[in-house]
């Protein structure tokens, strides 16, 4: 994972490593950890990881709305008829502009009517996630394996890449709290790259070799 050379009052990032006053912050590539190095010369730590870009587990502070939960609840909302075709599909979320709570991202949810004439529904999910920005969400997947027609919720962190590498480190530390918010989640996929979103990709996650269509479509 390279990083390119950026700066502000706080700190310096060039190559991989952050400097800060007297001491560096090194990532370590192969476990995604980040380590504060005395830059004297023996490279050694000098504590233990502080967290982690994927999976950060220090706690952000910021609050979950309650809408977030409403909206939970409501994608898990079974309905008969023609009232099905107003449930969630996509439920998206981010962090609000002053970085204090998690809200729900209007603009980007989807019903099952908005997709519902979609010649490819995974694709009109997944092309609601912005190129430069970080999100989560909540989606409401269908899909068929050797056994049975399933359908499950599952929660997307989107953090490209190309997003402010704070925004990713806020969004990152803050999934845990919005999980213990929206509990019973069987399936989470975390997506760093666009590459990476490809139903082949998700596919895997929801059990490879058994699952024989999604959305509709044979694999």
């Amino acid at each position: 994972m390279a990083l390119d050379a950026v700066s502000n009052n706080d700190f310096t990032i060039t190559n991989n490593t952050i400097i800060k006053d007297s001491n560096a912050f090194q990532f370590k590539e192969t476990s995604w950890h980040v380590y504060k190095t005395n830059i004297s010369g023996d490279n050694k730590p000098q504590y233990s990881t502080i967290g982690r870009l994927r999976g950060f587990e220090q706690a952000s502070g910021v609050a979950i709305s309650d809408e977030v939960v409403k909206y939970y609840d409501l994608i898990r909302m079974r309905k008969q008829g023609e009232q099905e075709k107003e449930r969630f599909k996509l439920v998206m979320m981010r962090i609000s502009d002053d970085q204090k709570s998690i809200i729900v991202d209007h603009a980007n949810c989807l019903r099952n009517k908005d997709v519902e004439s979609a010649a490819d529904i995974f694709e009109a999910v997944v092309s609601k996630l912005p190129p430069k920005e970080c999100r989560y969400c909540l989606y409401d997947c269908h899909y068929a394996t050797t056994e049975s027609v399933k359908e499950d919720l599952i929660f997307i962190m989107w953090a490209p890449e190309s997003a402010n590498l704070k925004s990713k480190m806020l969004y990152a530390s803050s999934r845990n709290d919005l999980k213990k918010k929206i509990p019973g989640l069987k399936f989470e996929w975390q997506v760093n790259d666009p590459s990476d979103i490809h139903k082949s990709c998700l596919v895997e996650k929801l059990g490879g070799p058994l699952v024989k269509s999604l959305e509709g479509k044979a694999i």
